[in-house]
């Protein structure tokens, strides 16, 4: 099978201790087999001067360099300016396949000061490539357990992104939808339909692993993010949009940075790593 990841970006703050997202980096390069990108942003002036960068560049690749096996090279830049924009020009430029982001848990009265925090709303919509978020620790050592939400419509997308890291990884596959509690509507019916056909997919196409089941309730983000603790899964992939979004008051009730920074979407809620596939 090709390889879906080739490059992996790592977007930091130049003042934020980077060293968890480094290694998690470095360990995902390791078991795909891809090349690391370091890019160091500043949303301020006056920034930092390239003498003090190159220090920087020097302490990090002398740290790492000895984890670092096979042909994975690290590349280390600083951009100056606007986060997205430098994160998704740099994503054009240099054919990146994955981005990984480390999110972080905001005091609440930081949402009176304007959010220095990269959007993933905005970002999806710029970039073709995967978003992987991980929220501190555990790092991604293996991945036994993938958890595939199935809702409306046939998720080709993320059945292909599962079958890659599957096969790499020998994952066991977890196809998930919500049964509706009974209900006979058109929604329901598409849903069961979709997750039929995912398993038929991967049963007929690959000797992968596969789970299939529906359970209770409501909501397809809640259902797959129970599940996945329930069985200690080691990555889920959603899409972005509703599917990601748990059940919630704050949901859909704020302005957009107040909304990214506090609605309960899977990335930002889940201590499990998350890949959001657009």
């Amino acid at each position: 099978m090709k390889k879906l990841f080739n490059n992996i970006l790592v977007p930091l703050e130049m003042e934020e201790n980077a060293g968890i997202a480094i290694q998690e980096a470095i360990r995902i390069a390791a078991q795909w087999h891809c090349h690391i990108h370091l890019l160091y942003y500043t949303s301020g002036l006056p920034g930092i001067d390239e003498e003090k960068f190159e220090g920087l560049r020097a302490g990090i690749l002398e740290r790492y360099r000895p984890l670092m096996t096979g042909a994975i090279s690290l590349i280390i830049q600083w951009q100056q300016g606007a986060p997205e924009k430098n994160i998704i020009d740099y994503c054009h430029r240099h054919e990146i396949d994955l981005i990984l982001l480390g999110r972080k848990r905001r005091p609440f009265w930081q949402i009176f000061r304007r959010s220095q925090d990269i959007s993933m709303d905005r970002l999806l919509k710029k970039v073709q490539c995967p978003i992987l978020t991980v929220f501190g620790q555990p790092v991604i050592s293996a991945i036994k357990n993938i958890v595939l939400p199935v809702g409306r419509g046939l998720p080709m997308r993320k059945l292909l992104f599962a079958t890659y890291l599957a096969r790499t990884a020998g994952s066991t596959i977890h196809l998930v939808s919500v049964d509706g509690n009974g209900k006979s509507d058109e929604g329901s019916r598409e849903s069961g339909e979709s997750l039929y056909r995912s398993y038929r997919l991967l049963r007929e196409n690959t000797n992968l692993p596969v789970e299939c089941l529906t359970m209770p309730g409501q909501n397809l983000a809640d259902v797959a993010w129970r599940y996945a603790r329930d069985i200690r899964a080691d990555l889920i992939l959603i899409h972005p949009g509703k599917e990601s979004l748990l059940s919630g008051f704050f949901n859909g009730r704020f302005t957009r940075p107040l909304h990214e920074l506090y609605s309960r979407a899977l990335f930002n809620v889940s201590r499990i790593p998350v890949m959001t596939i657009s």
